[in-house]
């Protein structure tokens, strides 16, 4: 199964064997900036342009979980993106927060579990587990990329860029 988005507010769940459109799921009112299938194949998240996040229940095409105001709204510019991730084991999905930080949310409750709070000065626009779960690395709008001790829940190296 591929997920595609875009501009439409729709999201088309394909058949990779043999090209077909197998589902559309309907829900955002902004653009989809991010798609994340589970690891253990059961959601799909998305998150649009006006930050609102969804958790749909694949085999159904449910939304199970809608997070409105969870990300912070990118509007029409397309050089913003959101972007979530679930963590490697599939019980937490990572979101940018509205506070230049990162919000972690349970995977079955869509209950927000806690947040990564560091020196990000701008919105967080993508992020990324290590394979172990146990850290994450994050970049955003101030051109950082700071990497986190989840567990911990603190940031534990950074990186300034000019350009």
């Amino acid at each position: 199964m591929l997920a595609a988005a875009g501009d439409d507010e729709g999201i088309k769940l394909i058949n990779t064997i043999d090209g077909s459109i197998a589902r559309v799921l309907k829900g955002h009112k902004g653009f989809i900036t991010g798609l994340a299938f589970d690891p253990n194949s059961e959601y799909l998240a998305t998150i649009d342009s006006v930050g609102t996040v969804i958790f749909w229940e694949l085999q159904s095409g449910r939304a199970l979980h809608t997070l409105e105001n969870a990300a912070p709204a990118t509007g029409p510019d397309l050089s913003v993106m959101n972007v979530i991730s679930w963590s490697p084991d599939g019980e937490t999905l990572a979101v940018p927060g509205l506070k230049n930080d990162v919000v972690m949310y349970d995977r079955d409750t869509a209950e927000k579990l806690f947040t990564l709070r560091g020196d990000h000065m701008q919105p967080v626009c993508f992020l990324s587990w290590s394979p172990n779960g146990k850290y994450m690395a994050t970049s955003g709008l101030d051109r950082q990329v700071l990497i986190w001790d989840v567990d911990q829940r603190q940031d534990i190296d950074r990186h300034k860029f000019d350009d």
